[in-house]
Formats: C-alpha cells, structure tokens, sequence
C-alpha cells in the first residue's frame, strides 16, 4: 500500500502583490484583462494531499528585478496556508510573462458620425443627441495614450424614415483616425444612444405683419418688396406639412417712413433654416 499520492489542483489564481517591492514605488500595476491562474502540482503524504482544497494555495508571482515598465518573465512561488509538509508543491508552469505599466484615466468627449445614416429624398437630419457626452477610459499608459478621440458611429439598416433613436459602440481612434484595440482599456461606458431627427422640407413663402394700420387702409396697395421672397426650412413633418408661410415680424405705421427695415429669420422650435 502506497502512503504517498500525487495531485493537480487547477485554476489557482495567481497574486501580484506589489506591496514593498519597487513596483510600488514606481507606480507600475500588472496589466492583465482577466484574472490569472495556473495549475499546481502536489504530492506527499496521501491523507494530508487528498484534503488540500484550492482555497489552501497560494500563488505568489517574484516581482523582484523589475525596474521600468514593460514585459518581464517573473517565477511563480507555492505556499500551503496551513503549512502542511508536501514532497512537492510547485507551479505549472512555473514562470509567466507578465506585462507592467502604470495605469492612467483620461476623459473624452463623444463625438457623433452619421455618415452611415440614410434618408429619403426632401428630408435632413437634424442636430443629432447623444445620451453619452464624454467617457472616461483608464488603463496602460502605453494603450492610453494612443487614444485622441472616442465616436459614436451611427447605422441603420436602409434609409431612416422617421425620427430614430439608435444604440451603437463606442469606438476609440488614434490621432489619425485609426481605430485603437486593447484588451487593457476599461471604458466607463462601452455604448450610446443617439437621437437622429428626420426632418422633413420646404419651401415656403415669406412675409411680413403691419401694426397700427389706418382705419380703411388698402394694405394690398401698399408696394414693398422683401430681400427674400421665400425660403427653405425643414422641421418635424406635421409641423412641416402645416406651415403655409413664415412671418418674419412686424412693421409698425407709426414708424413708417420709407427705406429698410431688417428682421432676423427666428424659426419655430423644432425647425433649421437651410439657407
């Protein structure tokens, strides 16, 4: 009868302690985008092996020689919590490569891109919203700091036919418009919704209001002319479809005495001037 037994226990997580090393004192973090494990290999006395569970181990990576950020090969260590006596206790494998560099936060503002975006003829898109207006990302320097912008690209599939609101990733690019892909940057939100307004065109008339108008005064007599006779608005189509007309103003008769009167083109809410 055999008194000694061999085991592996699997998925024992790996710990980084930087605490008084010179990581510390360098600010450098292990970069990693999930939790670390490996396998250990055990053997000893069979009674003691066979009651050996997971949370017993612990795997403890020799940080010691590291000096600047980047990639190292750093030897795995095993130690039993209640110090029982094995034959063996080692990792598998015994050494990893592990990379280190400080971590940083930087903060950008959404930018929308709805160039994806489709619509029928005699309609625009208004200005857009989204509910994200900056993110905060926070991982490796190195990664980081290749990130310039962060955008919200639009898409739908075929041509929007009425106001929508459209749920998209966020997408981080370098200074040249190239997308940056890490498994290391962590965003405070990943996705956005963006409103797209469709709104609907049209030419319509403009015109001008009297005040104060003489009692029996033939107002369809009195000639003037406007600097522009009509324009080109788009608003939300029932809105849109309703407008016979845009009155710029008021022109009092009190005040009239020939020459120029200038009025600012205010819009309803909701409308764009598109000229």
């Amino acid at each position: 009868v055999y008194t000694t037994a061999d085991r592996t226990i699997n998925n024992v997580p790996v710990s980084f302690d930087t605490t008084g090393t010179s990581l510390e004192a360098l600010g450098l973090d292990v970069v990693l985008d999930s939790p670390m494990t490996v396998s250990v290999d055990l053997s000893g006395e069979r009674n003691v092996v066979a009651d050996v569970e997971r949370a017993d181990l612990q795997v403890q990576a020799d940080l010691t020689g590291i000096t600047a950020a980047g990639e190292y090969t750093v030897r795995l260590t095993v130690s039993d919590r209640l110090n029982r006596d094995f034959d063996n206790l080692s990792a598998a494998p015994r050494e990893v490569t592990v990379r280190f560099d400080r971590t940083v936060e930087k903060t950008l503002t959404v930018s929308v891109d709805l160039s994806g975006i489709t619509y029928p003829d005699g309609y625009v898109l208004g200005d857009d919203y989204v509910n994200v207006q900056t993110v905060t990302i926070r991982g490796p320097e190195s990664d980081v700091s290749r990130v310039a912008s962060c955008v919200a690209r639009a898409s739908h599939a075929g041509a929007i036919t009425q106001t929508e609101v459209l749920t998209t990733d966020l997408t981080l690019l370098d200074a040249d418009g190239n997308e940056v892909v890490s498994d290391y940057i962590q965003m405070s939100s990943e996705t956005a919704d963006i409103t797209v307004p469709l709104l609907k065109t049209k030419r319509v008339p403009v015109t001008v209001d009297f005040l104060h108008v003489p009692d029996g005064f033939p107002l369809d007599e009195l000639n003037y002319t406007l600097s522009k006779e009509d324009i080109l608005l788009a608003g939300p189509e029932g809105a849109v479809n309703s407008m016979e007309e845009l009155s710029v103003g008021y022109i009092d008769f009190r005040d009239m005495d020939g020459g120029d009167f200038s009025f600012n083109l205010n819009l309803p809410a909701g409308f764009i001037n598109l000229e």
